[in-house]
């Protein structure tokens, strides 16, 4: 399963990759998460994260894994839960007229079963986070310059 999502971003490549990269912005623009770090190397292939959401009145923590590193044009990192499918995250950075658009896709591999059902419904929910992230997005990266 893979969802995509995009915004524009009223900035140039850099400064929307700059903002965007940084796991520390990341709860300025997703509503339910709590927090978000860069971990040991994050900013190169192989580097870690880690952010934690509120679903359902739960503390949801992942542990990310930076497996792509092309600033200002990409990164990509690889998304764990305990006891849920990985997510694959890819974000793409191109100028476009008025600035940048950050293009974003999530894909999972949902197993079988009962297990599997959740992952689906998952990430059929967390289009519509990404979706409200992106919207809001453009905004948060303004105020921070």
């Amino acid at each position: 399963m893979q969802i995509t999502y995009s915004a524009v971003v009223p900035t140039s490549v850099d400064e929307a990759f700059d903002f965007v990269s940084r796991p520390v912005n990341w709860p300025s623009f997703f509503q339910q998460m709590e927090s978000a770090e860069a971990l040991e190397g994050w900013g190169r292939v192989g580097g870690k994260a880690r952010m934690v959401n509120r679903i359902l009145g739960l503390d949801v923590v992942t542990d990310i894994a930076l497996v792509e590193w092309d600033p200002p044009h990409s990164f990509r990192y690889i998304g764990h839960n305990q006891g849920r499918a990985d997510t694959d995250n890819l974000r793409v950075f191109d100028a476009v007229p008025g600035g940048t658009r950050l293009t974003g896709t999530t894909t999972a591999q949902a197993g079988p079963g009962l297990a599997g059902l959740l992952d689906r419904v998952t990430l059929l929910a967390a289009r519509r986070v990404f979706h409200r992230a992106m919207k809001r997005l453009p905004l948060q990266v303004l105020t921070s310059n």
